[in-house]
């Protein structure tokens, strides 16, 4: 919003969508190769709006030789799915291991679990997997074949 004066914004469009905090502070140098999607200049009472992630350079007009005042109020920075999940699931995770009515997530990782997770893509074969796990491997294919 600008409340004084008068100022010049370039507009350019982000390098990275929707981030979750704001970016460095780009040179002019940064912004050389860039061409701007915007370039407007805000008289007093005027409003611009910029989608997070929108890199704008905003300068006051030396011909005019007078003082440049905008506000700036930010809003969504921080405020996504995965902002809401890196505060929960740590949480949700700690009150599930320290749960007394299970124990199941404190029990240690079975003996050489990497070698039967966290392939994408990949089908287990049998001898690789521990007992608990053929079964449930071969309750699966039985549901298959229904």
């Amino acid at each position: 919003l600008q409340l004084e004066g008068s100022k010049r914004w370039k507009v350019y469009e982000p390098t990275f969508k929707l981030p979750r905090t704001s970016s460095h502070d780009f040179t002019p140098q940064d912004l050389e190769a860039k061409t701007p999607f915007m370039d407007v200049t805000l008289e007093e009472g005027d409003l611009l709006y910029m989608p997070r992630g929108w890199i704008h350079q905003a300068c006051t007009l030396q011909d005019k030789n007078e003082h440049s005042l905008h506000l700036t109020i930010s809003a969504m920075q921080q405020w996504a799915w995965v902002d809401l999940l890196d505060i929960v699931m740590p949480e949700a995770l700690e009150s599930a291991a320290m749960d007394e009515a299970s124990a199941s997530l404190r029990e240690g990782l079975p003996r050489g679990f990497m070698d039967y997770m966290g392939a994408m893509y990949e089908e287990p074969t049998g001898e690789n997997l521990p007992e608990s796990m053929k079964k449930i491997a071969e309750e699966d294919e039985t549901e298959e074949k229904k």
